[in-house]
């Protein structure tokens, strides 16, 4: 006899099926059979967890072993996925049939604001000047912006652009999506400050 934890391939503290339990020595291959579930089992449990499927059910009557429920697949699992394009979710152009390729135009900087974001960008991401930065580049894949250093652009350009400040509540990942959309941001919370001022100046 020898004395085992015998836990589950998932990795939380919960998988624990028994602690300190005195059985015949194991060895590679070996099943091992838990004939005290209860009624709820497979629903109690936390199956799904990290794509593990439901396993098979076994009832055991009369001295014979019934098979109630087949064990999950891969296959089961992947059948209630979705696939989306992650272009799109991101907010990008799709993309490109490779059978009718066709250049992406880069749309150079306009405007004070995106300039002053281009700026920003190049000092924070030490971007070499003699790399251009187009309105339509994207911040992450193609200049390589982090959560942190969106910080950092967000602070410089909350000091740099009067009358700006970042609200959490309106901010979303598609604003960082290129120096466009995130110009288009600070435009749209401008506007809306604008807006409350008037209000605030006629209301007095």
């Amino acid at each position: 006899m020898k004395t085992y934890n015998i836990s589950g391939p998932l990795c939380t503290p919960d998988d624990l099926l028994g602690r300190d339990v005195s059985i015949e020595e194991l060895v590679e291959g070996d099943i091992l059979a838990v004939t005290s579930t209860g009624a709820y089992g497979p629903t109690a449990s936390p199956v799904l967890f990290h794509s593990h499927g439901y396993p098979a059910e076994i009832l055991q009557t009369n001295n014979t072993l019934i098979l109630i429920r087949k064990r999950d697949t891969a296959e089961d699992i992947l059948s209630f996925h979705v696939d989306n394009d992650l272009r799109a979710l991101q907010g990008l152009p799709a993309a490109i049939d490779d059978n009718s390729f066709e250049s992406i135009t880069n749309v150079p900087v306009s405007g004070d604001l995106q300039l002053t974001i281009s700026r920003n960008l190049r000092d924070v991401l030490m971007i070499p000047d003699e790399e251009p930065i187009f309105a339509n580049s994207h911040l992450k894949n193609d200049l390589g912006l982090d959560s942190l250093s969106s910080v950092h652009i967000l602070v410089s350009l909350e000091d740099q652009v009067q009358d700006f400040f970042v609200n959490p509540d309106t901010l979303l990942p598609r604003h960082f999506n290129t120096v466009e959309t995130l110009a288009d941001y600070i435009e749209k919370t401008l506007y809306q400050y604008d807006s409350q001022s008037e209000s605030k100046a006629v209301t007095a």
